[in-house]
């Protein structure tokens, strides 16, 4: 089985507190991958919260993004849509940690073929 891993396609890094403009270029190219994709998608999240300026990460970086449950935590929704519309499987991972320690747990279940797209 082939897994695509879409990382943190939200819109904070997208049109939100840290935007980047490369990331809203590859919308449409991670739209037309998924759509001619033949395998699982796993939509990845980084995941902060309203403390977020009182940790060690918002401190080196203070500038409030991917706080749970807002608009710029969740994953650009044309590209949910493209996943839900052409039958998809997906499932969301939240990185709760910088440099996301949990990949390996992640691995074990996944087989052959993995491609990684994302906005960083």
């Amino acid at each position: 089985m082939k897994t695509l891993i879409i990382v943190d396609m939200q819109n904070d890094f997208i049109t939100g507190s840290l935007a980047n403009n490369a990331a809203e270029l590859i919308i449409d190219p991670i739209k037309d991958f998924i759509s001619d994709f033949d395998g699982n998608i796993i939509f990845t999240r980084d995941t902060h919260f309203t403390d977020y300026l009182n940790t060690a990460e918002g401190k080196k970086l203070p500038i409030p993004h991917c706080i749970k449950d807002t608009n710029g935590w969740n994953v650009e929704s044309t590209i949910v849509e493209t996943a839900k519309n052409n039958n998809k499987i997906f499932e969301y991972i939240d990185k709760l940690t910088f440099g996301f320690s949990s990949w390996s747990n992640i691995a074990e279940k996944l087989n052959d073929e993995i491609y990684i797209v994302g906005s960083k």
